[in-house]
């Protein structure tokens, strides 16, 4: 099983175990009557985040530099043969996108014509409107015959120039057409998805193959959208060329500002290393030679050389297929393999326990304390009524009390916590009165007014300028409320663990900050993007609207975004002392039955038998509780 197989299979015999895990906690609350509707929405979105998390990797570069040979050699081990069309004449022209969908297993090649470009919908918008699309079915097809089918996306068509120019094409970048001069190639089709069932997309893998500048400059929701939610972005160069001025352009106009991100996965792929191996010079000779190619481009692209990697997809391909290790190994495939693997991974299993997994944990370790708390109580009462043999009846009088006395405690606790929770939601009406869905559509319809009046991509651009501005502000000003309240969830807490001698207990944050950032961020590469148009008045219109459409929607999702999770958190912040108080106050009903009815039995012996069965049950509940909680909190076993 080859490196990438290997540790996607790790990642999703990971992610098995933690749903069976939610399933297990699942049934444990409803068995103690403790599944709260808040709880169980927590549980609900874990799952699926869980069920329907993808791993993708976004392949970048400029034609010919072997982004498509590098995706069929990833896929070749469990296709058998070339997926994507490669060499003169038969590329890749329009990004395409390969995955399964587990929810649709039918195996389809769906195409979206070139025509759809003068739409100011983007492809995410045009994704769920069937008749957009071109479909081919690839079910049952063997080996040659889906090969055939494949080279649809590789196929052209001739354009007279001007048309060519508003579909958002960079005219002089395009191949002219031979017997027609007013006439170039343009790619038949905008966007191309593959569904295909097979063991790595099964898994949850999706390759993004993009090609080249003219797609990468015409479509802004590659470099707005696709590329900064992508979990790995190949940067795809020749070794022998090195960064060339349009490998720089791209560089900085897509990908600079990405790789800049702490959390984000960008590497440049040196390819076609077989270039620079001489036959005749040593070992030493040629790894000097990749070298100094890795430090050349490092300090051209001013990226950690540790980012940089070296590859032969040619090479690692006909190894495969012949099945040499010696010349696979010269390829440098299995290192890259092993390494892209392996990061990508780790990135998306730790991104998955700090996004999805700690609260979960939380709550479940939060339950765990909560036996750990009775059985200590137990424990000790037991020990007292076994010692007291002549004064039993007064011991268990006396527990009885103290059991009805807590009781009535945990009721004051939880009446207490739930005016704080709607003391809590009073004050986030600050916030809402900062950010609300209406003032989103006001700033909306501001912005598209001043984009349909513009006749000009500088004045589209302006518009863009003055709605993330007003973004800014609105998340600026709601995040000084949310400092506010989240003083008021901490001392709530400070206050209870107080009172009732506890340990600092987890508690969710909003962390506002990440939405303004993430603004800023999209703000900054709608700019960059849109100040790259050569033209300011009709060539690329098509693109600068759709720049403008794709910006205002991402804005707006992100708004969106920060007050729907900004009402989770509030409905969801003091769900830890609410949980813990209801679960008190379950274990505590059922001892009372349990000293109830060994208060009512005569037999001494058996009084004390009655008694350790509670024990025993609070200790195997115990134990369950301590196996989720491992299990939720153990890695992936990578290898």
């Amino acid at each position: 099983m080859d490196p990438l197989s290997t540790q996607l299979n790790a990642y999703y015999q990971w992610r098995e175990h933690l749903l069976q895990q939610l399933t297990r906690y699942r049934g444990w609350l409803i068995d103690h009557n403790l599944l709260q509707d808040e709880v169980a929405n927590k549980l609900a979105a874990a799952e699926s985040a869980l069920k329907y998390d993808r791993i993708t990797m976004a392949f970048v570069g400029e034609i010919s530099r072997g982004k498509t040979e590098l995706i069929n050699a990833l896929l070749l081990g469990h296709v058998g043969a070339s997926l994507l069309p490669t060499g003169p004449g038969a590329t890749t022209t329009c990004p395409t996108e390969i995955y399964f969908n587990p929810l649709k297993p039918r195996e389809l090649l769906r195409l979206l014509p070139i025509e759809t470009s003068h739409l100011k919908d983007d492809i995410s918008q045009l994704r769920n409107q069937p008749h957009a699309w071109h479909e081919i079915d690839l079910s049952d097809l063997d080996e040659e015959a889906l090969q055939k089918a494949m080279l649809e996306v590789a196929k052209t068509k001739a354009v007279p120039w001007e048309r060519a120019k508003e579909l958002g094409f960079q005219v002089e970048q395009l191949e002219a057409c031979q017997g027609a001069d007013d006439h170039v190639l343009v790619p038949a089709w905008r966007y191309a998805l593959v569904s295909l069932n097979h063991p790595l997309l099964a898994q949850g893998l999706v390759l993004i193959d993009t090609p080249g500048l003219n797609a990468l400059g015409r479509e802004p929701e590659l470099t707005l959208s696709v590329l900064p939610e992508a979990q790995a972005v190949l940067f795809v160069l020749s070794a022998s060329a090195g960064v060339s001025a349009t490998d720089l352009y791209i560089w900085r106009q897509h990908l600079e500002g990405l790789s800049e991100r702490p959390d984000a996965g960008v590497f440049a792929i040196l390819n076609q290393i077989d270039s620079l191996w001489n036959e005749l010079a040593s070992e030493e000779t040629n790894l000097e030679a990749l070298a100094q190619s890795l430090q050349h481009s490092a300090k051209q692209l001013q990226l950690a050389p540790e980012k940089i990697l070296h590859v032969s997809a040619r090479e690692g391909m006909v190894a495969q297929m012949a099945g040499d290790l010696n010349r696979l190994n010269k390829s440098l495939l299995p290192e890259l393999e092993e390494f892209l693997a392996l990061d990508l991974v780790r990135r998306k299993a730790q991104r998955m326990q700090q996004e999805v997994l700690e609260d979960i944990h939380a709550m479940m370790h939060s339950s765990r304390s909560s036996l750990m708390r009775r059985r200590a109580v137990l424990a000790s009462e037991l020990k007292d009524l076994g010692a007291q043999t002549k004064e039993r009846q007064q011991q268990l009088n006396d527990m009885l009390a103290e059991n009805k006395r807590l009781q009535q405690l945990l009721d004051r606790d939880l009446a207490g916590v739930q005016k704080k929770q709607e003391s809590l939601e009073r004050k986030a009406q600050k916030l809402f009165d900062i950010m609300y869905q209406s003032k989103l559509e006001d700033h909306l319809l501001v912005a598209h007014e001043k984009i349909e009046t513009s006749w000009t991509a500088l004045g589209r651009n302006s518009a863009l300028d003055q709605f993330f501005e007003k973004l800014e502000a609105d998340i600026t000003a709601a995040n000084e409320e949310v400092i506010n309240l989240q003083d008021f969830v901490d001392e709530t807490f400070t206050s209870f663990e107080t009172q009732n001698s506890f340990a600092p207990m987890h508690h969710s944050r909003f962390i506002g900050r990440e939405y303004l950032s993430w603004v800023k961020s999209l703000a900054t590469s709608s700019g960059r993007f849109g100040n790259g148009f050569k033209q300011m008045l009709t060539e690329q219109k098509s693109t600068s609207q759709r720049l403008a459409a794709t910006s205002l929607r991402k804005g707006t999702e992100i708004y969106t975004q920060y007050l729907r999770n900004f009402n989770d958190w509030i409905k969801e912040a003091l769900l830890p002392l609410t949980q813990y108080c209801q679960e008190q106050l379950n274990l505590l009903q059922e001892k009372q039955q349990k000293l109830e009815a060994v208060d009512t039995c005569g037999d001494e012996k058996m009084q004390i038998e009655k008694l350790e069965d509670l024990l025993t049950d609070i200790d195997e509940q115990f134990h369950k509780l301590d196996d989720m909680v491992k299990v939720i909190r153990q890695p992936p076993s990578l290898q």
